[in-house]
């Protein structure tokens, strides 16, 4: 057993030991005490504020291109605009079908007009059994388009006969005479409405002097694809009554100035009156002229001479009734 003395020395020696312990504690770098080192102006300083951190700016990385992408062949892309939105485009008409070649396996009326103008009064009895009104012509031509009619020209009549395009169901073929100046203002308007072909037969010696056609509107209706032009002699004088030197300029020139004028063959002809004979058909043919009309009435028949064709004669004082009548 420890005598007073001794315990005493030990127990101060354990405290001096604990004492510097604890102080060694407090002051140590994470004790959250200020301490005093070498570097330090005083020996109380306060806690440091930390500096404030800056943000480096970062700048934005340059587009690489493909084509410098180890060696790559590829190009780089270009930018590419806003799409344009495409437009909208009209529906147009309906293909009309390819047909077979068979000939004219049916019967064909060829329709025959004149003049598309209001009726001239009694005082011209030719001129108003001649005059179909343009009210009564637009009514006739409605009437074939609500009954599926198929227009043709008579042109295309000869390829039908030749077995080179084949006959439309319910065939029509639409042909004016002598190349009066209303066919443009009055008919041809009424032709387009509906998408009817026709053939326009016309006496080019006439042509730009009123009241006939001039050449602007020869070329112009030519070139729509609508209408045909087919020769109608240089005065339209009686072909029998002529010499045949006199009958032959009469037939070939016309055919001659056409084709120069329009830049295309002319195979339709119309015998001035309806008159013609032996000699002259031969000279029709001779001139190379496929088709031709006459006045003869009647539906053209494919047993018929195609350069003796028959036609319909529209009445200037013909109904609506009437008109239909002829067709049905």
């Amino acid at each position: 057993m420890l005598n007073g003395s001794v315990a005493g020395r030990v127990a101060a020696a354990l405290a001096f030991l604990a004492v510097g312990l604890l102080v060694a504690a407090c002051s140590g770098p994470d004790s959250g005490f200020p301490t005093t080192t070498a570097d330090s102006p005083s020996a109380t300083t306060s806690t440091p504020v930390p500096a404030a951190i800056t943000t480096p700016t970062v700048q934005p990385a340059r587009p690489v291109s493909l084509s410098r992408v180890a060696g790559a062949s590829i190009p780089a892309a270009s930018p590419v605009p806003d799409a344009t939105p495409a437009p909208v485009a009209t529906p147009g008409p309906s293909p009309t079908p390819t047909l077979a070649p068979t000939g004219q396996t049916d019967l064909v009326p060829i329709l025959m007009y004149h003049y598309i103008r209001p009726d001239p009064g009694k005082n011209d009895p030719i001129g108003e059994d001649l005059s179909v009104s343009p009210d009564h012509f637009q009514a006739q031509m409605a009437w074939l388009a609500q009954n599926g009619y198929h227009t043709m020209t008579v042109s295309e009549l000869n390829q039908v006969r030749n077995h080179q395009i084949g006959l439309p169901t319910k065939p029509i073929v639409l042909t004016f005479d002598d190349g009066y100046r209303d066919f443009y203002t009055a008919a041809y308007p009424v032709l387009k409405q509906y998408g009817f072909k026709a053939t326009l037969f016309v006496i080019t010696g006439v042509v730009d002097q009123p009241p006939y056609v001039t050449w602007d509107m020869i070329k112009e209706m030519d070139r729509s694809g609508l209408i045909e032009m087919g020769a109608h002699t240089v005065t339209h004088r009686d072909l029998p009554s002529l010499s045949a030197a006199d009958a032959r300029q009469e037939i070939f020139e016309s055919k001659q100035t056409l084709e120069t004028r329009l830049g295309h063959p002319v195979v339709s002809f119309n015998y001035p009156s309806g008159r013609y004979d032996d000699a002259v058909v031969a000279l029709v043919k001779q001139a190379g002229y496929q088709i031709a009309v006459t006045t003869q009435g009647g539906w053209a028949r494919a047993t018929e001479d195609s350069l003796l064709l028959p036609r319909v004669r529209v009445h200037g004082a013909v109904t609506q009734a009437a008109f239909t009548g002829m067709l049905e």
